[in-house]
């Protein structure tokens, strides 16, 4: 709730179309999300990709999404096809894998045990070629994507952390670390 409370939410609240359920009425118990930092997007995925699939593998019945900030749909559809992970849409039925690959647009409906939202960088959410006013859809797209997670979050970035998260991140909200720490690439 803190990445929608510190980034002036307060602005947002009176257009037409905004709605903002609290947090507390959620069945939420998790560990403390964590931020993970990569030398490059590249390395981000490699890493991201090997973590969901151990998690995924450790017990059979979890789910787990990547999310990928500054991509479009098409451009993930591409890149699941190139390694096999199944790509949210329309049509996606998450009964039938475990990893699934998305945009920040697609999660909203669908719940995970893990969401990784990689590409959490700065200029990239927000885009930095949208009008400040438009700064509140970037907003409300990652927090659904992170409110996805029913046991474990993990935000990932490299260079620059997104705005959107740095008081969060700063006020120890998150754990901050690096991806190499938490298991191989395949890179």
């Amino acid at each position: 709730c803190s990445v929608l409370s510190h980034n002036d939410l307060e602005k947002y609240m009176q257009q037409e179309d905004f709605e903002f359920l609290d947090p507390e009425y959620s069945e939420f118990s998790a560990a403390t999300p964590v931020a993970l930092r990569a030398d490059s997007l590249e390395r981000e995925i490699a890493f991201a990709v090997d973590h969901a699939r151990r998690f995924a593998e450790a017990k059979s019945e979890r789910k787990v999404c990547l999310c990928i900030c500054g991509h479009s749909i098409y451009e993930l559809e591409g890149f699941g096809a190139r390694t096999g992970l199944r790509v949210l849409d329309g049509n996606t039925n998450v009964d039938t894998g475990s990893v699934f690959l998305s945009d920040l647009e697609q999660t909203k409906g669908f719940e995970f045990d893990m969401v990784i939202i990689l590409n959490c960088a700065s200029g990239v959410v927000p885009r930095t070629e949208d009008p400040e006013s438009e700064l509140f859809r970037d907003l409300c797209r990652l927090y659904v994507a992170m409110t996805r997670a029913k046991t474990d979050l993990v935000v990932s970035y490299s260079g620059e952390c997104s705005p959107l998260l740095r008081h969060a991140i700063d006020a120890e909200q998150f754990a901050l670390d690096e991806w190499r720490l938490y298991g191989e690439s395949d890179d």
